[in-house]
C-alpha cells in the first residue's frame, strides 16, 4: 500500500512542475507580444504587425458636383469594321448598306448571263407587320473605303456629292421587298436578289475593277441586319455576288462567286437633341467628359470602387445602345477602341438612370496625377456594335438636384510607412 501511496505522491509532484513551467512560458510569450503589437482602431485587440504598416478601413466619398462636365461632338463615325450590316429605318435613324465586289477575275471579253446577290440575314424588326420594306440596289458612282465610309464621306479624303452615297436611277441593278415573314426564324436566313446584267456588263466593258453597290430602303419603319465579312473572314456565310458568264467565242458558261471586299452601314440621324443635356451617342457622334477635383482623397489612396450615377433624360437607338468608359487627358472626341476601360453597359429605352462603373478610369487618373488635374472620365458610344443611337443625361446644374450626376467612391488609404 505504501508503494501505491508513494507512486501517487510522485505523480502529484510531477504535475505541479509541468503546470509551473507552462505558466512561466505563457507569461514570457505575452510579454513579447505586447512589446511588438499595434492596437487596432477599435481597441478591441492586438495585431502582430508593427505600427505604421496598417492602412485604414475602406472609406466612402461622394462628389455631388464635378469641376467640369461637357459634351463634344464629331463627324460621322465609320462602321466599316462592324460584324453586321443594317438596312432600313427606325424612328430617327435611316440606314443604308454598302457593298463592294471585285470584278478583276472576269476576262475583259466576258459577258455576264446572270447575276445574283446573296445576303445572310441574322436579325430584323418590322414595326408594321405585313407591310413590306421596299429596298433598291443601286450602283454607286464611286467606290468607298471600308474603314472610313460614312453618311457624308466615301473616304476621309472624298465626300459624297449626295449624302448617303452617289447613285442615279439608271444605276438600278435590282429591288426586293422585305417584311420578315419570308424567314423561318432560324439563326441565319438567305435573301437572294437578282441583279441587272446590263449594268454589270457595262462595268466590265469600261474596265472597272469593282462593283460598288448601295442598298437603299424606302420610308417604311422596318430594318434588317445581315452578316458582314468581318464576322468570319474565311467563312462562306457573308454577302456575296454570284455571276454566270461566257467568254466571247465560247459555248461554255463559267461561274464566279465573290465575297464582298468591303461592306459597311451608313446611318443618317433625322432627329434633334436637347442642347442643355449631356450626350453620348454614335449617330449623332457625341462623348461626355466629367472632371473631378480628387485632391480630397489622401495622396496614396487606392480606389476600390467608383460609380458614376446619371439620370437619363432621353434615349433612342436602332438595335443596341452601349456606353463605354475611358480616361482622357483632354476634352476632344477620341476613338473609343484605343481607350475603353470597361465592359460596355447597355441602355434601355425605358432606363431612367445608370450606375456606370468608372473604377478603372479613376484609378488611371490617380496613377497620372493624384489630384486628377487635367484628366477626365470619358463616356462614349461602343461604336463596335452600336449602329445608330444616343442617350442624354441631366447636367450638374439641373434645377432638380436628384437628377444631377453623382460620383461615389470607396477607397482605402495607404499605411503611414508607405507614404513618402
Amino acid at each position: 500500500m505504501r508503494r501505491l501511496s508513494g507512486a501517487a505522491n510522485g505523480v502529484s509532484l510531477n504535475s505541479v512542475s509541468v503546470k509551473s513551467i507552462l505558466l512561466l512560458s505563457l507569461i514570457t510569450l505575452a510579454a513579447l507580444i505586447v512589446s511588438c503589437s499595434e492596437e487596432t482602431v477599435s481597441g478591441g485587440g492586438s495585431l502582430l504587425i508593427p505600427g505604421g504598416l496598417l492602412g485604414t478601413l475602406p472609406q466612402q466619398l461622394t462628389f455631388a458636383q464635378p469641376a467640369e462636365a461637357v459634351s463634344v461632338g464629331s463627324g460621322a463615325v465609320s462602321r466599316g469594321t462592324q460584324e453586321r450590316i443594317y438596312i432600313g429605318n427606325r424612328d430617327k435613324f435611316h440606314m443604308r448598306g454598302m457593298f463592294s465586289f471585285l470584278l478583276t477575275s472576269l476576262p475583259s471579253d466576258a459577258t455576264v448571263i446572270s447575276a445574283t446577290m446573296r445576303l445572310f440575314i441574322v436579325s430584323y424588326e418590322n414595326y408594321s407587320p405585313g407591310v413590306p420594306l421596299q429596298v433598291g440596289v443601286y450602283l454607286l458612282d464611286q467606290d468607298f473605303v471600308e474603314e472610313e465610309v460614312s453618311w457624308e464621306m466615301a473616304s476621309d479624303a472624298q465626300p459624297w456629292q449626295s449624302a448617303g452615297g452617289d447613285y442615279s436611277g439608271d444605276g438600278l441593278l435590282g429591288s426586293f421587298e422585305f417584311s420578315g415573314e419570308q424567314f423561318g426564324g432560324g439563326t441565319i436566313d438567305t435573301m437572294v436578289v437578282l441583279l441587272d446584267t446590263l449594268v454589270i456588263n457595262r462595268l466590265i466593258r469600261a474596265g472597272d475593277e469593282s462593283a460598288p453597290l448601295v442598298l437603299v430602303p424606302g420610308d417604311h419603319d422596318a430594318w434588317f441586319s445581315c452578316v458582314a465579312r468581318e464576322l468570319s473572314p474565311q467563312a462562306a456565310v457573308a454577302s456575296q455576288i454570284d455571276l454566270t458568264y461566257r467568254v466571247e467565242g465560247s459555248t461554255t458558261n463559267s461561274a464566279l462567286e465573290r465575297r464582298a471586299k468591303g461592306d459597311a452601314t451608313v446611318t443618317e440621324f433625322t432627329g434633334t437633341l436637347d442642347p442643355a443635356m449631356l450626350t453620348v451617342g454614335d449617330t449623332p457622334a457625341r462623348q461626355t467628359f466629367f472632371q473631378y477635383d480628387l485632391s480630397l482623397l489622401p495622396s496614396q489612396a487606392t480606389i476600390n470602387r467608383a460609380l458614376l450615377h446619371v439620370s437619363v433624360f432621353d434615349a433612342a437607338y436602332v438595335d443596341t445602345c452601349y456606353v463605354v468608359v475611358f480616361t482622357s487627358g483632354g476634352k476632344e472626341y477620341v476613338d473609343y477602341e484605343s481607350t475603353s476601360l470597361s465592359v460596355s453597359q447597355g441602355v434601355g429605352l425605358d432606363s431612367d438612370s445608370l450606375a456606370l462603373d468608372v473604377t478603372l478610369s479613376l484609378q488611371r487618373v490617380l496613377a497620372i496625377d493624384s489630384a486628377g488635374a487635367g484628366y477626365s472620365i470619358g463616356l462614349g458610344s461602343n461604336t463596335g456594335v452600336n449602329v445608330g443611337g444616343y442617350v442624354q443625361f441631366y447636367p450638374p446644374d439641373w434645377p432638380e438636384q436628384s437628377r444631377r450626376p453623382v460620383l461615389e467612391l470607396i477607397y482605402t488609404d495607404a499605411p503611414e510607412d508607405a507614404k513618402p
